[in-house]
């Protein structure tokens, strides 16, 4: 089995502009634990992940409405293809101890183009993809 093969919708991923407020909305709204973070061209650039989130609680400092993704996103970032097995996907998740790695495919002549999400799925002891397309 592979990525493609376990891709999921709704389709949710940020760019790197999108406030921190926003992001977090995104994570509590879709019940998902990272969201890719995205240029205009849908190149990953990172990831905004619960962590990422809860990092101004540990230091005491609120989250302002001028806090953007870019300035707490996780990077850089492992990223798998459409087509890497999914056994491949789940070891490399453990080892590094990972909830979530972006997949990303090449469309249009750019690397990146599109890119999915996988993350483990609770109750169920599956991975899934969360897809974040565009563009």
């Amino acid at each position: 089995m592979r990525a493609r093969d376990i891709m999921s919708r709704p389709v949710v991923r940020v760019g790197p502009a999108t406030s921190v407020r926003e992001a977090i909305a995104l994570l509590t709204g879709h019940g998902i634990a990272a969201l890719p973070v995205v240029d205009d061209n849908n190149r990953v650039l990172g990831l905004f992940t619960e962590s990422d989130a809860l990092s101004g609680v540990l230091t005491g400092e609120p989250v302002g409405p001028g806090l953007l993704v870019e300035s707490v996103m996780t990077k850089p970032v492992e990223v798998v293809g459409l087509d890497t097995e999914v056994s491949d996907i789940a070891v490399g998740m453990l080892v590094d101890r990972l909830r979530s790695v972006p997949v990303v495919h090449e469309a249009a002549g750019g690397r990146g183009r599109g890119t999915h999400r996988v993350r483990l799925s609770s109750g169920t002891g599956r991975a899934s993809v969360n897809g974040a397309t565009g563009g």
